[in-house]
C-alpha cells in the first residue's frame, strides 16, 4: 500500500512538472503584440510557436464628439466593415458596434479583445476574454459612452482581436494560460 501511495505521489509530481514546463515554454514563446494608437484600415497578422497559432485582427476606431446645438446636424454611426468607427456622436450620448467572432475550426480558440488609443476610455467591451468552442459564433458589443463633461473633439484608437488556437488536439487545456 505504501508503494502505491509513493508511486501516485511521484506521478502527480511528474504531471505538475510537465505542466509547469509547458507554461514556462508558452510564456517564453508567446508573441509580443505591441499596442497601436492609430491605424488607417483593418489589418491581419499571424504568428506561430510550436503549440499555438496567434491571429491578430486590428480595427481602427474613431469618433467625432460634438456639441448638440445645431438643429440641422446629421448624426450617424459608421458601419464600414474595415473599421469600428463610431462616426459623429453628441456629448452625453452613446453608440454601439458589434464584433462577430466565428470559430470554424474543430478545436476551441481563445479570444482576447483589447482597446488602445485616446478613444479607449470611452469604450466598453461586452466580454473581452472568452473561449469559443468548435464551430461556435459569438457577437460582442463595443459601446462608446460619452459623459456631459466629455471634451468635444476627435478621438482615435485601435481595437485588437487576438485569437489563440492550439495547433494540436489535446492542448486545449493550455488556453487558460495564454
Amino acid at each position: 500500500m505504501k508503494n502505491i501511495i509513493q508511486n501516485m505521489i511521484l506521478i502527480v509530481i511528474i504531471i505538475i512538472s510537465i505542466i509547469s514546463i509547458a507554461i514556462y515554454f508558452i510564456a517564453l514563446n508567446s508573441p509580443l503584440i505591441e499596442p497601436l494608437d492609430q491605424l488607417a484600415n483593418k489589418t491581419y497578422e499571424k504568428y506561430e510557436n510550436s503549440i499555438f497559432t496567434y491571429e491578430v485582427i486590428r480595427f481602427p476606431t474613431f469618433v467625432d464628439i460634438i456639441d448638440f446645438t445645431d438643429d440641422d446636424l446629421t448624426i450617424g454611426i459608421s458601419n464600414d466593415p474595415y473599421n469600428l468607427g463610431f462616426g459623429i456622436i453628441p456629448v452625453g450620448s452613446m453608440g454601439k458596434r458589434v464584433i462577430r467572432v466565428d470559430n470554424n475550426e474543430t478545436i476551441p480558440s481563445k479570444v482576447k479583445i483589447m482597446k488602445n488609443g485616446n478613444i479607449s476610455s470611452f469604450l466598453e467591451i461586452g466580454e473581452d476574454v472568452f473561449v469559443l468552442g468548435m464551430n461556435e459564433t459569438k457577437s460582442v458589443d463595443v459601446q462608446l459612452k460619452t459623459g456631459e463633461d466629455t471634451e468635444i473633439g476627435t478621438y482615435t484608437g485601435v481595437i485588437d482581436l487576438i485569437i489563440v488556437k492550439p495547433k494540436y488536439k489535446g492542448f486545449e487545456f493550455l488556453l487558460g494560460v495564454v
